[in-house]
């Protein structure tokens, strides 16, 4: 995102003016939903074009990636505090302790 926003400051009048109030997610969203000509890459503001689209799908991915690992994470903790608690509270148990030295 922060290439992007560089790169913004290169940009010809037009192009920055166009994208200058965009909130983050819909300069990222418009980008990588732009469709330059890949035969024109020598024309720089075609080139820009290309580059910010690359960029901008990237930073989708990345977004999409950070958001299935956030619910995996999620998911995991939830179960680790389920096994914590249910080993506190046998810990705590009288009757637990007796059948542990039983066994014993």
């Amino acid at each position: 995102m922060q290439i992007i926003q560089t790169t913004n400051v290169c940009f010809h009048d037009r192009l920055r003016d166009f994208l200058r109030n965009m909130t983050r997610m819909k300069l990222v969203r418009t980008l990588a939903a732009w469709r330059p000509d890949l035969t024109d890459y020598r024309d720089v503001e075609e080139a820009y074009r290309i580059t910010l689209k690359s960029l901008a799908r990237r930073s989708l991915e990345l977004h999409d990636e950070v958001a299935d690992l956030d619910d995996v994470v999620k998911l995991s903790s939830q179960t680790w505090l389920r096994s914590l608690l249910h080993v506190t509270a046998s810990a705590q148990d009288p009757h637990h302790q007796a059948k542990r030295c039983d066994t014993d």
